[in-house]
């Protein structure tokens, strides 16, 4: 059961939860939690905390972590330690912050790592000074030294013996690296010109990363890289074939379960057999768009399959009040609540399993050699992918009812926590894949969904005090929050018909002026994570595409919804890309024109 209670407890344990904080049934656990049972005296950010730093003249320590982060969770662990807890608690004001709840501070911790550290990732330390500024900082941290990485304790103890031998030197320290955030992007200029140069250039650099054994793009961890994909689907010929090859691979591969249709995060492995076992309600909305795109330029049954196998898996996400759940995680097993041995389908299917075993590479011994599970913690286990093309009508109809059954039996099992929050941006993707799916698909019942997600939207997240970050939530939206909205907004527009557009026609205007009026930065010509007067202890404005985590960027999502700022918008993607960042798929996606309507 997804959330019985020895499951929520043993969530609990690993999250750092006291088993009588327990949460309710349908409550999210959220990173912070980790400080209802953690013997640090963690404090929120705030002035409370910079002001009792001041007053002991001690640095600050602050852990920036996220609930679907592993290293976050066994970062937060770690200080159950007693003596480590001890040694936090004398020397330091300790500071917990969910990146998930605070976006304006990961953002800024995350581009003081990046910028000054060259380091990236989740979770994030920062070390402090009383006033609020960073003067030292890591990623992840390992308890012990661990190839030739320091270790929480020993980078605490240098953090803390910089500021006890010179605390002017960590706030020279600390100038620096503001300047360094602050300093200004490059010019760019956004003609056709500069734009098709940067589309050439950057998916050069993709090109170079295509593997046509396995296909897809880069090396393990291999993301499915939806927007890269939909960019290379509209530039045609050969970057369509290769993405419609890397469609169909993921499609056949570990990524996509059988059971219920979705699609996990990403994979372990090249040849597509070890899936990272995560799904998120972005995910499902961004794949679902590419596998759209894919059907609208090849018109593969498979590819339509896979968006509404997305889509459909969407269903189990629902709360209940119109929104969708953000994540389903498996994590804290390893991922054997995925994992299936070959005499338990036999028992399950009977006179079926053998059909069930050759169409999804079920093997006696387990499917994962020594090389893809060298721990053998799947030893003997078989994670389910399609092996072969799919066959007769009345063979798919029967393997379609033993995969029925089969997710019945996984339904029943502990393993799974679901983060149950609903951030503004998700059901933003979500709204324009459900009303991209009733036009592609000609199937009424995605705009059916559509509009009762929109219908939610609006009553409680679009709110008369601002627009929320999460749904029923204090927090404001963030950038992305605010352009995945308009996107999902947007494409709702498109699928509606005519007489019934008024309702929605100024929606997505309204929150891209929203997010340009509270998160544009005109200098750099990009959103930041932060309002033009941050909160207590949020150091920099930093840029909110540093939260995107291989999703879109808010300023991509801005112009796929055809924002009215586009030139301006363009010469900020194109500024990252003259400062040496990665042309991520969203970036180019976002530059690369769109295809004119065909209906």
């Amino acid at each position: 059961m997804k959330r019985s209670l020895p499951l929520r407890a043993a969530a609990c344990v690993l999250l750092g939860l006291a088993p009588k904080h327990l949460p309710a049934a349908d409550a999210p656990l959220p990173f912070s939690g980790a400080a209802y049972a953690s013997p640090v005296h963690w404090m929120p950010l705030g002035e409370t905390a910079f002001a009792r730093a001041r007053g002991e003249n001690k640095p600050v320590y602050v852990l920036v972590g996220a609930f679907l982060s592993e290293l976050s969770r066994s970062t937060a662990e770690s200080f159950s330690n007693p003596e480590t807890a001890a040694y936090f608690n004398a020397h330091f004001v300790c500071v917990l912050v969910d990146r998930d709840e605070r976006p304006d501070f990961a953002a800024a911790a995350q581009d003081y790592i990046r910028t000054v550290k060259q380091f990236s990732g989740w979770p994030v330390s920062l070390w402090l000074t009383p006033d609020g500024q960073p003067y030292d900082g890591a990623s992840y941290l390992p308890t012990i030294e661990e190839w030739g990485k320091r270790s929480m304790r020993q980078n605490a103890a240098a953090a803390l013996a910089a500021w006890q031998r010179d605390p002017a030197a960590c706030r020279r320290l600390a100038a620096d690296a503001l300047a360094a955030m602050n300093a200004a992007p490059p010019d760019a200029k956004a003609g056709d010109a500069q734009v098709e140069a940067a589309l050439d250039t950057g998916l050069q650099g993709w090109r170079g990363q295509y593997d046509g054994e396995h296909p897809g793009f880069g090396d393990p961890p291999r993301y499915p890289q939806p927007e890269l994909l939909r960019c290379l689907i509209r530039r045609g010929g050969e970057d369509r074939r290769m993405a419609l090859a890397s469609l169909r691979a993921l499609a056949a591969s570990a990524l996509r379960d059988p059971l219920d249709g979705g699609f996990f995060r990403y994979l372990q492995d090249p040849e597509g057999r070890l899936p990272y076992p995560q799904k998120t309600l972005g995910d499902q909305a961004r794949l679902a768009q590419a596998y759209l795109d894919a059907y609208r330029a090849d018109a593969d049954p498979l590819f339509a399959a896979c968006a509404r196998g997305a889509l459909d898996y969407v269903r189990r996400l629902a709360r209940g009040d119109g929104f969708y759940a953000d994540a389903e995680d498996a994590t804290g097993g390893g991922g054997l609540y995925y994992a299936w041995s070959a005499a338990e389908i036999s028992a399950a299917l009977g006179a079926d399993a053998d059909a069930f075993d050759a169409a999804y590479g079920v093997q006696a011994a387990g499917n994962l050699s020594a090389d893809t599970d060298p721990s053998g913690q799947f030893s003997g286990r078989n994670l389910l992918r399609r092996a072969g093309p799919p066959g007769a009508a009345a063979d798919e109809s029967r393997l379609g009812r033993a995969r029925d059954r089969l997710l019945a039996l996984r339904d029943r099992r502990d393993g799974l926590v679901r983060d149950r929050r609903a951030a503004a941006e998700a059901q933003g993707l979500l709204l324009a894949a459900l009303a991209q799916a009733s036009v592609d698909l000609h199937e009424p019942r995605y705009f059916a969904t559509a509009r009762g997600l929109a219908d939610a939207i609006e009553s409680r997240l679009i709110t008369p005090g601002g627009v929320r970050h999460f749904a029923g939530g204090a927090g404001v939206a963030s950038p992305a929050d605010l352009a995945g909205l308009a996107c999902g907004f947007s494409r709702l527009l498109g699928a509606t018909p005519v007489p019934d557009r008024g309702r929605f026609h100024a929606i997505p205007g309204g929150l891209l002026a929203e997010c340009r009026n509270r998160y544009f930065d005109p200098k750099a010509e990009a959103d930041v994570a932060a309002e033009a007067a941050p909160a207590p202890g949020v150091f920099v404005r930093a840029p909110a595409w540093l939260l995107a985590d291989y999703g879109p960027a808010p300023e991509a999502l801005a112009l796929l919804a055809s924002a009215d700022d586009a030139p301006a918008l363009r010469r900020g993607l194109l500024r990252r890309l003259a400062a040496g960042d990665p042309a991520t798929g969203d970036v180019l996606l976002a530059l690369q024109p769109a295809p004119r309507a065909t209906r």
